[in-house]
């Protein structure tokens, strides 16, 4: 039975506490669609508060449910593991970095009209820190009869992001900022644990 941390349950709370907000509110104040997301530099919506926000606005059901589901599942390992302030820190840093490398990616090496929002660079970045705290453990899939090691899961999880990011297919995932919330993880691991 996973016991949740105390980060791990307010990165709940928050994440859907926005959700709810927005769903509710949304009609009565239609901007917060617009003003939520991170959009690329010359677009007239963006605002430097985007990097922060985005990362705690999904507006679809499915969206929101598997970042938290992941979050809920791999965010304790590492809480109990490294303590409530470096997973903080590391959820933080996490989904900024990975708004920022999308940003300056799709502003200025391959414009594109583009509104980045969710948690996933964030989650990533807990995920590479549990797979490399514990390689071994195994953990299932949604749906699935079978159980993985949490390190081929983690590896599975970014080969899909890099052969999806390099074939530039359109599927409405922001691939480039798993990539760079993985990178994360996997800097923040060897800085603590390595030197």
């Amino acid at each position: 039975m996973i016991q949740i941390t105390p980060v791990v349950k307010n990165l709940l709370i928050i994440n859907i506490f926005v959700f709810v907000s927005i769903a509710i509110t949304r009609m009565q104040l239609p901007e917060l669609v617009y003003y939520m997301p991170l959009h690329r530099l010359n677009n007239p919506y963006f605002q430097p508060f985007q990097f922060v926000t985005s990362m705690f606005t999904h507006y679809s059901l499915g969206h929101i449910f598997f970042n938290m589901l992941t979050l809920f599942f791999f965010g304790p390992l590492v809480e109990n593991r490294i303590g409530p302030r470096k997973t903080f820190f590391a959820y933080l840093i996490g989904g900024l970095l990975s708004a920022i490398v999308f940003f300056i990616f799709f502003s200025f090496i391959q414009p594109t009209n583009f509104h980045l929002l969710g948690a996933s660079g964030a989650v990533y970045t807990i995920i590479v820190l549990a797979a490399l705290y514990y390689p071994n453990m195994k953990a299932g899939l949604l749906f699935l009869p079978f159980q993985f090691p949490l390190g081929y899961m983690a590896a599975a999880f970014i080969t899909l992001d890099i052969l999806f990011f390099r074939s530039g297919a359109s599927t409405g995932t922001a691939h480039l900022a798993h990539l760079a919330g993985a990178a994360l993880g996997f800097i923040l691991y060897y800085w603590w644990e390595k030197r």
